[in-house]
């Protein structure tokens, strides 16, 4: 379980330049040193470990990870885009969400970045449902939530 997720999370950074909000669009990087992706995300255990994992593993390519507080991360990530604050990539954390960014132009469409056969070519065939939209692919799903309704038989 835990090498798919940092699998998902090496897919993610590197289709991550495809996210872009505001800015040049380009990750910064000097001739020297590596690629830097600025990665905005929210408080959440499984995060952190995974994002140093990657950073220790890939001298090319380095994340530097904005993690903003887990209560109020939607209304700080949709202000942030509104901002164009330098961002090449954030994590989602509602769905529903996507599509008003997608509509703002703050989401690349991520079709011609995902290789048939590819875990992530797998992960969107299994909610392709949910992550396409008008025909593009919005997202590469990380890990699945399922809600649920309990209720007390007794009463009803």
């Amino acid at each position: 379980m835990k090498k798919c997720l940092a699998m998902l999370l090496v897919i993610l950074l590197a289709v991550s330049a495809t996210v872009m909000a505001g800015g040049s669009g380009e990750s910064s990087s000097s001739s020297d040193g590596p690629v830097v992706i600025k990665y905005y995300t929210w408080e959440d255990s499984a995060h952190k470990p995974l994002i140093d994992a990657f950073n220790a593993t890939h001298d090319d390519i380095q994340v530097d990870a904005e993690i903003l507080p887990s209560a109020n991360y939607e209304a700080r990530l949709n202000t942030l885009l509104a901002g164009h604050v330098e961002m090449d990539a954030f994590m989602e954390k509602r769905q529903t969400d996507m599509f008003v960014q997608y509509n703002n132009g703050y989401i690349e469409p991520l079709n011609d970045y995902i290789v048939e056969g590819t875990p992530a070519d797998a992960a969107v065939k299994a909610y392709e449902s949910q992550m396409n939209y008008d025909g593009d692919i919005l997202g590469i799903p990380w890990r699945a939530g399922s809600y649920y309704v309990y209720y007390n038989k007794k009463v009803f």
